[in-house]
């Protein structure tokens, strides 16, 4: 997928070759009672717990699992 994460500290951006597979990553999210910004930023901070962390690794993983489903050229 042309998707990856940057960050510094607390402060992770997703990125994209494609600036849409951001913004529907953030819907997807949104779905699943998870809030990222709509341009991919997050920011980490002590309350996130790993049961946060997980949430949001499949949720990630469901919407690649779809996406890469629905258009397997990506």
């Amino acid at each position: 997928m042309p998707l990856w994460a940057t960050g510094v500290g607390s402060m992770v951006c997703i990125h994209s070759t494609e600036d849409r597979l951001v913004e529907l990553l953030f819907h997807a999210a949104l779905d699943d009672g998870l809030y990222i910004a709509r341009r991919g930023f997050m920011a980490l901070s002590l309350t996130i717990t790993d049961d946060h962390c997980d949430a949001l690794i499949a949720s990630v993983d469901s919407f690649l699992t779809t996406l890469t489903a629905l258009t397997p050229h990506l």
